[in-house]
This record gives structure tokens, C-alpha cells and sequence, in this order.
């Protein structure tokens, strides 16, 4: 019997909701299929299209078709996805399996009402929260809408409640018995034993696939639906409580003030050079760089919550709004020098201590942030915010399309060999750790390495690629691929770095 069959009335609602359990159960289906005991890797562009192409043909089917912004939405999702089947870099990956999932989630809110264009930053996390809960509680809202036959009903509540009294009597009289028999009998507690000895992993993976599958297709599928599932409200405070102009004017001035003195030592490291450094504190530039390089980032992402926050507690009116945004302005201008006081120490980190995944994430943070200071500065200069939110987030996807495109633990490889020098020793162990992206060219160069660290880099690349990429063709990557070919092509120099090493 089919869902469709189940339906008692011919109502639109009812009929989605038929249509999204079919979905929903051959989506989970096909979770299974690609992602049990599988890596991630062309299943994942795989599924996510699938659930990108039956949100769409479904939207299409309802005469609801999805706006620019949602198709964009669901467009960068199945991008994302698409790079998991690329880039081999595991830190790299998370960030796109997240990136995916939160490309979905914002459709859904798109399609639920959030003004994407006029939002705040706390609509925006408001909004994808609440579309979170919407795909989170679709099951529920699915079953609620189905309008079952009643003798359908009857019969389903009629064999739970035989099945519980099975359950109820049964068990423990089949287990008192079996536990006499076997101490009565070691041959037959030999073959009980046997029988009962079952592994429930696989079983236990594959009901997650399927359930986790099916329910997250559900929840989407029926949230294009619904459409307005929620209203966010934009915070309020009230007028009494609202910070006076003279108050900011005095925070956000204090804070001038201090950047500008930051500023003004900054200006002169970076245009003074490192022995300027080294004569006023006592340390190489180096060392200057590693010390503050972390914190001047923490600052940069300290900054936009303040600011944002200052703008919402704030009284309106002319004298304020001027205060608001020249005191914020400068403090936009000025974090721009610290913004580049920190590449420039990055710079110099990277040159004598090497580059890392960490360091090289952080300064795509820092180009993140520097979009978005560009965009919330546009703003204080118009006075409207339209396009900020929307352009960050395009922001956000800018950079890391970025980062599929350089693959850093390859850039990360090539930049750590051409540094190598007896005043830069190369980390052998570090480079062991990259991914897969990284393995060709450590192949490649394996002769510029010391003999110590080829070795190292040799055993690694030979234990991980040496009997090809392991992927199925569910799992399957571009650069673990291109990995295995890698090592395969320098099997005979590898296997012999090794030779006269302990």
C-alpha cells in the first residue's frame, strides 16, 4: 500500500505530505547505499544533488517555485558537496560538509520569510536557527498532516499493542528457560551462545543512514512546503534602557583612542623594519610576529560584534547617528592598519617557523573579515544596511571556493620545501600529517628533503597510498586518487629513501 493510498481527503496538504514520506524514505534509502562504512567523497555530491533535484521538481510539481535566492542557496550547497569529491584535506572537508548543510538550512529559511537582503545578524542567526528547528521537527509535522483511513488507524494501534504483549510476556520467560537450559547443558550454551552472538555495529549504522537520511530529506523537502514557518522578530530594547549618544561617544572614542595609539606603533614595525624591533624590545622580528599574531586576530574578530551591538543598544537621532558613525568609521580605518599589521607579521611567522594549516586558516578568516569590514563600512556611509548580511555570506563562499581552488595542504608542502634551509629545518612530521592534496608534491620533491626527512615523509606517504586510495567508487576523491597515481609513479625513490636510515 502506498502513501498516496493511505489519504483520505484530496487536500494539497495531505498530498505533500504523502509525497514528502516517498522522499524521504528513498532519500534514506540512498543514504545508506552511498554512506555506510564509506568515506566521504563522490557520495556526497551524490545525495546532496538528488535531495537539491527532488526539492526543486517538488517546488516545480506544487506550481511554488523557488526564488533566485533559494536556487542560489541550494546551488552552493551541491557546490560544496562537489568539492568534497575534490579536495582531499581533512580539515578542508569538514569545512565544506559544514558549508553544505549551511547552505541548505539558509534555503530553508529563505523559503520560510527571512528578508535576506534587510537582515541583521541577529535575524540572520535567528532565522537559521528557527529553519533548523523547521527541518529538525519535519518528521512530526509530516505525520500530523497525514490523514490516514481510520480502519488503517485501528489496525496499526491494534498490532502495537499485540507486539508489546509478546514483547511483555515473552522475553522473560524465554530468558528465565534459556538460562536453566544452558547451566543444565554446556553443549547447548555453547550454541546459544553462538546464536546470540551477534555484531549490532553494522546493524546500528546502517538505521543511521537510513533515519538520519530520511529525516533530514524530510525536513527539507517539507519545509519548501510550508513556506513561512516562522516570524524572527528583530531584538528591541526599549527606549529608556538605550545607550545615550554621550555614552557611546565615550566607548567607542576610548577605543579610538587605543587603536589609534596601536596604530601608531604598528606603523612604525612596519615601515621601520626588524631591527627596529629587535632594538626596542629585545626580540627578532620573528619571534614579535609569533607572539602578537593570534591576538591581532582575535581583535579583528572582536571588533564587528561590538560595533554591531553598539549600533543595536544605541539611541537614534541625528547628533547620534553622526557619533555612531564617525567613531565607527575610524575604528573600521584603523582596524584596517591592524588587519595588515597582521599579515605582515604572518609574513614574517611563516618565514621562519614555516606554514601550517592553522596559519594559513587563519589568515583566510582575516580575508573573510576584511570583506566584511569593507561591506559594514559601505553601510555606516549610506546608513542602511541592505546587502550587508547577504554579502558577507557571499564573502564567506568567496573564500572558501578560494581555498578548494589553492588546495592548502598542497600550497602548505610546496611552501615548506622551498623553504627548507639549515636556518629553516624542514618539519618533516608536520608534512607527514597533511592530506592528500599534499602527497604529490612530497613525491615529486623527495630528493630536496634531508635524508632523515624523506624517510619520514617516504614511510608515510608509502603507508597511507601505497596499495592505491582505498576508495570504493561511493568514496571516491580526485586528490586521494591523484595521491596513490602519485606514489605509484615514485614507488622505487620512495622505498629506497629509507635505505641506511635506522
Amino acid at each position: 500500500m502506498t502513501a498516496a493510498a493511505l489519504v483520505v481527503s484530496d487536500s494539497p496538504r495531505a498530498r505533500a505530505a504523502a509525497e514528502t514520506v516517498l522522499v524521504a524514505v528513498a532519500l534514506g534509502v540512498f543514504a545508506d547505499v552511498l554512506f555506510y562504512d564509506a568515506a566521504l567523497g563522490l557520495n556526497a555530491p551524490l545525495w546532496i544533488g538528488a535531495l537539491v533535484a527532488a526539492v526543486l521538481y517538488i517546488s516545480r510539481h506544487r506550481e511554488e517555485r523557488a526564488s533566485t535566492v533559494e536556487v542560489a542557496c541550494l546551488a552552493l550547497s551541491f557546490a560544496a558537496s562537489a568539492a568534497l569529491a575534490w579536495r582531499g584535506s581533512p580539515a578542508l572537508q569538514a569545512l565544506l560538509f559544514l558549508a553544505s548543510g549551511a547552505f541548505l538550512v539558509l534555503g530553508v529559511a529563505v523559503r520560510s520569510g527571512l528578508p535576506w537582503r534587510r537582515a541583521g545578524v541577529a535575524v540572520l542567526l535567528g532565522g537559521l536557527f528557527a529553519a533548523g528547528i523547521a527541518i529538525a521537527a519535519g518528521v512530526y509535522r509530516v505525520q500530523a498532516s497525514l490523514e490516514l483511513h481510520n480502519h488503517v488507524l485501528r489496525r496499526s494501534k491494534e498490532g502495537a499493542g499485540t507486539t508489546a504483549r509478546i514483547v511483555v510476556i515473552g522475553a522473560p520467560l524465554l530468558l528465565i528457560f534459556g538460562l536453566l537450559f544452558a547451566s543444565a547443558d554446556a553443549v547447548f550454551e555453547d550454541h546459544l551462545a553462538d546464536l546470540i552472538r551477534i555484531d549490532l555495529g553494522p546493524v546500528v549504522q546502517h538505521l543511521f543512514w537510513l533515519l538520519a537520511g530520511a529525516w533530514f530529506a524530510g525536513g527539507v523537502t517539507w519545509a519548501t512546503f510550508e513556506g513561512r514557518l516562522f516570524e524572527v522578530p528583530e531584538p528591541r530594547l526599549p527606549e529608556a534602557r538605550r545607550l545615550k549618544a554621550s555614552e557611546v561617544g565615550v566607548v567607542l572614542g576610548a577605543l579610538a583612542v587605543l587603536f589609534a595609539a596601536f596604530v601608531a606603533v604598528q606603523l612604525r614595525y612596519l615601515f621601520g623594519g626588524h631591527d627596529l624591533v629587535q632594538d626596542t624590545v629585545g626580540l627578532t622580528y620573528a619571534e614579535y610576529a609569533r607572539r602578537g599574531f593570534f591576538e591581532l586576530v582575535a581583535a579583528a574578530v572582536l571588533l564587528l560584534p561590538v560595533l554591531l551591538l553598539a549600533d543595536w543598544a544605541r539611541r537614534r537621532g541625528a547628533r547620534a547617528n553622526t557619533i555612531y558613525r564617525v567613531l565607527a568609521a575610524l575604528l573600521v580605518s584603523l582596524l584596517f592598519v591592524v588587519m595588515l599589521s597582521a599579515v605582515q607579521r604572518m609574513r614574517v611567522y611563516e618565514e621562519a617557523y614555516g606554514l601550517t594549516e592553522a596559519r594559513l586558516y587563519v589568515v583566510a578568516v582575516l580575508l573573510w573579515l576584511a570583506a566584511v569590514f569593507a561591506l559594514f563600512f559601505r553601510t555606516l556611509l549610506l546608513g542602511r544596511n541592505d546587502w550587508f548580511v547577504a554579502g558577507s555570506v557571499g564573502a564567506a563562499a568567496g573564500v572558501l571556493a578560494i581555498l578548494v581552488a589553492i588546495a592548502p595542504d598542497a600550497l602548505i608542502a610546496s611552501r615548506n620545501i622551498e623553504r627548507a634551509s639549515v636556518e629553516h629545518p624542514f618539519d618533516a612530521y608536520h608534512a607527514a600529517g597533511l592530506g592528500a592534496d599534499a602527497a604529490p608534491i612530497l613525491a615529486r620533491d623527495l630528493d630536496r628533503l634531508s635524508p632523515s626527512d624523506a624517510c619520514i615523509v617516504a614511510r608515510s606517504l608509502l603507508d597511507h597510498w601505497g596499495d592505491g586510495s582505498g576508495d570504493d567508487l561511493r568514496s571516491w576523491n580526485w586528490s586521494r586518487a591523484a595521491a596513490a597515481r602519485a606514489v605509484d609513479g615514485e614507488r622505487a625513490a620512495l622505498e629506497a629513501a629509507c635505505d641506511g636510515q635506522p
